[in-house]
């Protein structure tokens, strides 16, 4: 019984072997290799793909999250800053009580201010249906706050008498391609051209000029219509207490 036994634990562990070496001889052969060689290769290059694609996603994320910090910050300086400007000139137009030295102020502050080279502002004479020139700061003016060879530009003729006619403030990137324009003191690039409207009436033109093409933003018009819009309020109260004086008197 006791040979039996050996003899059956001999043949199983020869069994075994065979099988053991059947198995290794099994995968030494090279055509098994490849398929499986090919899966872990794939499955490698599918978890770094997914990996790598993750991380792509993640620092756009980062980037577009600092390119909307950047946006909120630029667009809270942009309105701290259309903040100053308008209350400067705010308090600058309210501290005039005659209309001619309110002008003349803001033509100044145009340009010291803003940066600007040349600002004329315009008074709508309606019995000539007219623009006339009141007050200006550049190249045409003394230190007399006197304008050097004043011009009158008809309502609807030009850049500013088309303004002053539609009601609608203008940006000109490129004086030299709108027919319009009318040269006045010097030739010049850019112009922004901002009505001045009254109970819905056009009673003035705040224009400005610059040697730079496209100089002039939308920021720029959204504070020269601020401006003129102060502009229009100013002069209404200036004539509504001159009207007052000369009742009093």
């Amino acid at each position: 019984m006791r040979k039996i036994l050996l003899f059956s634990l001999s043949a199983g562990s020869n069994l075994a072997c065979q099988a053991k070496g059947r198995f290794f001889s099994f995968l030494d052969e090279p055509v098994y290799w490849w398929p499986i060689s090919i899966l872990l290769i794939s499955l490698l290059l599918f978890f770094i793909y997914r990996y790598a694609k993750k991380i792509s996603s993640l620092r756009k994320q980062q980037a577009k999250n600092s390119e909307q910090e950047k946006h909120k910050a630029g667009e809270y300086h942009y309105r701290l800053e259309m903040e100053k400007v308008v209350n400067y000139f705010t308090h600058s137009i309210y501290s005039h009580r005659t209309s001619e030295d309110m002008l003349w102020d803001v033509t100044k502050n145009c340009i010291s201010k803003l940066g600007f080279e040349d600002c004329v502002i315009y008074l709508k004479d309606t019995e000539k249906n007219v623009l006339q020139q009141k007050a200006a700061w550049g190249p045409k003016t003394t230190e007399e706050n006197k304008i050097l060879n004043p011009l009158e530009i008809a309502v609807g003729k030009g850049i500013v008498g088309h303004v002053a006619k539609t009601g609608i403030a203008e940006i000109i990137n490129d004086t030299q391609a709108d027919d319009r324009y009318i040269v006045d003191d010097q030739k010049r690039a850019a112009e922004i051209c901002v009505p001045i409207i009254q109970q819905g009436k056009v009673i003035g033109i705040i224009d400005c000029e610059h040697s730079q093409k496209d100089f002039y933003t939308p920021r720029h018009l959204q504070i020269m219509e601020t401006i003129a819009a102060l502009c229009a309020d100013r002069l209404q109260t200036i004539a509504a207490d001159a009207e007052i004086l000369n009742k009093d008197l």
